[in-house]
C-alpha cells in the first residue's frame, strides 16, 4: 500500500489517514512484507516517521542482510 499527501493541503483526518496509520503498524509489528517484482521480504528491525538522507518515509526497514527499503 502506498499512501501520500498532494502537497500544500490541509488535512484534519479521513479515511485515508486511519488507512495510513494502520499500514504503518502494520509494518512495524510484522516480520515481512510483499512488495512487486521482490515477492515475500523479510526483515529485522523497522523505524517509523524517521528522516533519512533528506526525506522522512512513512517507514524504513532493514533486512536481514543490513539492507534498507524506505516505504512512503
Amino acid at each position: 500500500m502506498c499512501f501520500a499527501h498532494k502537497g500544500n493541503q490541509l488535512c484534519s483526518g479521513s479515511q485515508e489517514t486511519y488507512l495510513h496509520e494502520v499500514s504503518k503498524r502494520f509494518i512495524k509489528h510484522s516480520a515481512y512484507i510483499m512488495l512487486p517484482g521482490m515477492g515475500r521480504v523479510e526483515y529485522s528491525e523497522t523505524v517509523i516517521e524517521k528522516r533519512i538522507n533528506g526525506i522522512q518515509p512513512d517507514a524504513k526497514i532493514i533486512l536481514q542482510n543490513g539492507d534498507v527499503i524506505a516505504i512512503e
